[in-house]
């Protein structure tokens, strides 16, 4: 059927993401870590989460956004994470630090602003699902141009290979399809699904 990927694509998605799996573990720890700190510190006030929010890029956006606006927004952070391995990584960490505060400050917030934990879970979980696994495919690619960079400091003849342009290419299409989906189901399923369990 037109439109979905056949088994060959989903083999050679899977083989990419297997080769990268330790950055992946990577880019999990450090989006963890952040995470959890922001989740054992103090909740922030309004006004500092308002300055929080304005000053940096992140997969989170209010309700009133529509789709275009949601997804503009998780490609801008998606281009920050994957191209960030051009300046040794350091936006993509940073970027992915940032977010795994943001995130879990947000998840504080919005525990406290609605009426159960089941309501909040409907807001947050459903496209977070989607999100969040987008944010760290995305790390992972631009944490690739660093890696081959040690690589070559070890003995290998080029610092960047084909078949890293390759994997990078494919960890960047599959980040992009997951916060594609990702905003479709905040805009249109996420409201629906609040819906039914409040």
């Amino acid at each position: 059927m037109s439109g979905i990927p056949d088994i060959g694509t989903l083999r050679v998605v899977r083989t990419v993401v297997v080769r990268n799996r330790r950055l992946l573990y990577l880019s999990m720890a450090i989006f963890g870590s952040f995470f959890m700190l922001a989740l054992m510190t103090p909740t922030l006030s309004a006004s500092e989460m308002s300055l929080f929010t304005q000053q940096g890029a992140t997969a989170e956006t209010s309700e009133s956004f529509g789709f275009v606006q949601i997804w503009l927004n998780n490609v801008v952070v998606v281009l920050i994470l994957s191209l960030g391995g051009l300046l040794i990584g350091l936006p993509t960490i940073t970027t992915l630090s940032f977010n795994g505060l943001f995130i879990g400050y947000q998840i504080k917030t919005y525990i406290g602003a609605y009426p159960t934990f089941l309501a909040a879970s409907a807001t947050l979980l459903p496209h977070s699902l989607f999100e969040i696994p987008g944010l760290l495919v995305a790390a992972a690619a631009g944490l690739r141009l660093p890696k081959g960079l040690i690589q070559y400091l070890r003995g290998r003849p080029r610092v960047v290979t084909r078949a890293d342009l390759t994997e990078f290419l494919v960890l960047f299409l599959l980040a992009l399809g997951l916060i594609t989906i990702g905003a479709v189901v905040e805009v249109y399923a996420t409201p629906r699904i609040y819906q039914t369990v409040v």
